[in-house]
């Protein structure tokens, strides 16, 4: 039993370092998302903030759809396919410019919307996997938290960063 309670423990660890980490760069491109697409969509906060409901409305209905599938390719499968959608909806903003912002933020949003749905569905079997029954409410709120501190940490960074280089 000590084993086994000691494996849960060091996986609930790496849940929590998964989390604070994820939610750091996840929230480093949504600081600094916003203030490139007002930038790009001529300080139209409006136009800005579109991307990021497009996003919202596909995740949602990813997980209404397709969620019964994320279980048949597995959880490690899964997994590892969001974090991959979630690096190439990363990496595809590196070609946003005036000329083509809709064909990069369409790529952008499918991408980010399918890494969401492969990535998070698993990660809440894995709580419950990893955390002890009786305990479950405390250690979500652990993981709470974790994410809490990470977005203030990321606000904090975003904000020296912003006024480091002018943004």
């Amino acid at each position: 039993a000590d084993n086994k309670d000691s494996l849960i423990g060091k996986q609930y660890r790496y849940v929590i370092w998964n989390e604070f980490f994820a939610s750091i760069g996840g929230n480093m491109i949504s600081i600094f998302g916003i203030i490139y697409f007002y930038q790009l969509f001529d300080n139209s906060l409006i136009y800005a903030l579109i991307p990021f409901l497009f996003g919202y409305l596909l995740h949602s209905t990813l997980i209404i759809c397709f969620g019964h599938f994320v279980g048949k390719l597995g959880t490690k499968i899964s997994m590892i396919l969001g974090t991959v959608a979630r690096l190439l909806a990363t990496l595809s903003l590196y070609g946003l410019n005036n000329e083509n912002y809709f064909y990069i933020l369409a790529i952008w949003v499918l991408f980010l919307s399918i890494g969401k749905w492969a990535y998070f569905l698993p990660r809440i079997y894995l709580l419950g996997q990893f955390t002890d029954h009786e305990h479950r409410g405390h250690e979500a709120g652990v993981i709470n938290l974790v994410r809490l501190v990470a977005v203030a940490i990321s606000v904090l960074f975003g904000g020296f960063l912003s006024k480091y280089f002018g943004i």
